[in-house]
């Protein structure tokens, strides 16, 4: 194997990561919930890059909607963490609610 020694490493990583996460589930909750409003936020602020390199007024609406609501979101989940997980629960949920339906409804045609 070409990688073996990066592949070692990273697996050292990972069971740091998932033992530390283990012993800490508080913590390691809230630190996915600081990536999670740091990630919404950088991706907001590049989509509105984005939307302005568009070229009809039409096209970029939605785009500049899309990054609002990010930007807000990462704001929000930076704000208060503690909300941010009740809130993140219950988005996964819905997530899994939805394509869950979806999957049956595809199951049935």
């Amino acid at each position: 194997m070409k990688n073996s020694f990066l592949w070692m490493i990273l697996g050292v990583i990972s069971i740091i990561g998932g033992v530390s996460a283990l012993a800490n589930p508080l913590a390691a909750t809230f630190a996915a919930v600081k990536i999670a409003g740091w990630l919404f936020l950088f991706v907001g602020i590049a989509q509105i890059f984005a939307a302005f390199r568009e070229e009809t007024l039409k096209s970029k609406i939605w785009p500049l909607i899309l990054a609002a609501v990010g930007i807000l979101i990462g704001i929000e989940l930076l704000a208060d963490p503690l909300r941010g997980v009740v809130t993140l629960t219950i988005a996964v949920a819905i997530l899994f609610l939805v394509t869950g339906i979806g999957k049956l409804f595809m199951a049935f045609e």
